[in-house]
């Protein structure tokens, strides 16, 4: 699935929420207020950064079903 434009988000730290943003080869700024804008909060990249190092198992692998017992 694609993000279109009206859906696509950054955080910015001056709102303190996710925003749409204007996008320019080097940086990315809210629509709002103008500030720079990041890809996530600082939660949600730990979340994210803490998802990755999470051991994967079978259920992660293969979308929830484990077909080791489906032979």
């Amino acid at each position: 699935m694609w993000n279109t434009f009206e859906d696509d988000r950054r955080y910015c730290d001056a709102c303190e929420r996710y925003v749409s943003y204007l996008l320019s080869p080097q940086d990315a700024y809210c629509a709002r207020c103008g500030a720079d804008v990041r890809l996530f909060s600082d939660e949600d990249r730990r979340r994210f950064q803490a998802s990755l190092r999470r051991p994967l198992g079978p259920e992660d692998l293969l979308g929830g079903v484990d077909r080791r017992d489906s032979a």
